[in-house]
């Protein structure tokens, strides 16, 4: 799977992206417009887009994003359902660790929530545990119910 690091994202990059984040993400965190979805990313300092394409299409499998926030890094990924279980996750995490020394994302979990299409958005907390994040208990987001997690680059990790 070839990975494409960019700084910035095309107008078609964008959409699909806005498009995976519609799909994918439960209803409270979704955007009602490509704009407002726009709008969100570029408050976002110093992004970095790890990208991963279908290879018989130029549609985005999954996508990840770096930034700074609060002098930490933070990360925010998103694999689309029908690549979902493939390893295209793994796959754009191990690309950031390669990159940067730490990792922070939020994660919502429980399975409570409903996804635009009416299906249940499935928490992604035990796929992160499996890729050697630790749960930040402390830090929480109460009103989605989402829990810090963090990866460290350490000895074992290199």
């Amino acid at each position: 799977m070839q990975i494409e690091i960019k700084k910035k994202l095309s107008r078609k990059e964008l959409k699909d992206i806005f498009i995976m984040w519609e799909d994918e993400y439960p209803i409270p965190i979704i955007h009602t417009d490509e704009i407002r979805f726009q709008n969100h990313l570029n408050t976002y300092k110093n992004p970095s887009h790890f990208i991963i394409r279908d290879s018989c299409q130029e549609d985005i499998a999954g996508w990840l994003m770096v930034f700074d926030r609060e002098s930490k890094t933070n990360f925010v990924m998103i694999v689309r359902s029908s690549y979902q279980h493939r390893g295209i996750g793994t796959v754009l995490l191990n690309a950031a660790k390669k990159k940067y020394a730490q990792l922070y994302g939020w994660v919502i979990d429980h399975n409570k929530f409903k996804k635009k299409n009416g299906n249940s958005y499935l928490s992604p907390l035990m796929f992160y545990k499996k890729n050697s994040f630790c749960i930040n208990k402390d830090e929480r987001i109460e009103e989605i119910s989402a829990v810090m997690i963090v990866w460290q680059r350490n000895i074992q990790n290199r």
